[in-house]
């Protein structure tokens, strides 16, 4: 799927894109954290 830049909002919200500036900042929001809080969750390690 291409990217389109001028939607500042998730493609697919399925998943998110850590990498796009865009989304980090949308999900950010969305979830009312901080970018700090957002990439310690997303990079911790899964307990099974």
């Amino acid at each position: 799927m291409a990217v389109n830049l001028t939607k500042k909002r998730p493609q697919d919200a399925s998943k998110i894109n850590i990498h796009a500036p865009y989304e980090v900042d949308y999900w950010t929001d969305a979830f009312g954290v901080t970018k700090a809080l957002f990439h310690a969750k997303i990079y911790q390690p899964i307990r099974v």
